[in-house]
């Protein structure tokens, strides 16, 4: 108990702390990841020259489900998001290019998979939080709880009203304690699954693509090990290494079974 008092105050300060009772005994929601590593296309034993002839026997399709309508909530966490014009990328540039993103060519292909269609991006009054800081090394628990805050305050929707992706865009300083430029997980919230990412800070370029890693993998995987894979890892790390600009916007590959490549 004395732990999530502690947690809470240095994520929210003092005002929020009153929202957990030490003598509650139990944290309101359950949260849970599942316990895969991250694989990286340039660490793969296998290759795409090797892979086409058994991609049909190596891909792996779970019950799902399936982000098959994806609606992608942005927050900026930290102060350094609250200036329209600072930092470089401000979180209009990047809003508006995970817009273009969502809504061009690279959601097509990911329709083989349980018939995934183009997304948007869902504007809520938590897309911008200067009001507290992420600490450094952070870990997937920190972006749960921070998330959890902002559901208790009424900031972002109810997962329950839709196929929310929440993710939160790193400020600038801040890394993760596994030191991976992004992630997607999951948790519960009043025993509905809420699905959510965070995406570290770089130039507009490199957050683009990182979230393009994130956003294909949690679509076609967002249990973790439940959706699609390749190999025992998710569609879009094994083709870590192939990058391009689609509407403009960079993005990462992802293994395509139709066409037996990235």
């Amino acid at each position: 108990d004395e732990l999530i008092y502690i947690h809470v105050r240095l994520l929210f300060g003092k005002p929020l702390v009153r929202l957990y009772r030490p003598t509650l005994g139990t944290f309101p929601h359950t949260r849970a990841m599942a316990d895969r590593p991250e694989v990286k296309g340039d660490d793969m034993s296998l290759t795409s020259d090797n892979i086409n002839t058994t991609a049909s026997d190596i891909l792996q399709e779970g019950p799902g489900p399936y982000l098959t309508a994806v609606q992608v909530v942005p927050i900026f966490w930290g102060s350094a998001w609250a200036d329209s014009s600072n930092p470089d990328p401000t979180w209009l540039d990047v809003t508006s290019a995970i817009t273009n993103l969502l809504a061009g060519p690279y959601m097509d292909g990911l329709n083989q998979y349980g018939g995934i269609q183009p997304g948007s991006v869902k504007i809520a009054s938590g897309t911008r939080y200067p009001d507290s800081e992420p600490p450094n090394s952070f870990t997937d628990d920190t972006i749960h709880l921070f998330l959890d805050l902002l559901f208790i305050v009424g900031l972002l929707p109810d997962p329950s009203t839709g196929q929310f992706l929440y993710v939160v865009f790193m400020p600038p300083g801040v890394s993760y304690y596994l030191g991976d430029g992004g992630d997607h997980s999951y948790f519960q919230l009043n025993g509905v699954t809420a699905y959510c990412a965070f995406i570290g800070h770089g130039d507009l370029d490199g957050i683009t693509t990182t979230f393009s890693h994130e956003l294909a993998e949690a679509c076609s995987d967002p249990n973790a090990a439940s959706g699609i894979s390749i190999a025992g890892s998710e569609i879009a790390d094994f083709c870590g290494s192939y990058t391009a600009k689609l509407n403009g916007v960079a993005v990462q590959g992802y293994w395509s079974l139709n066409d037996r490549a990235c």
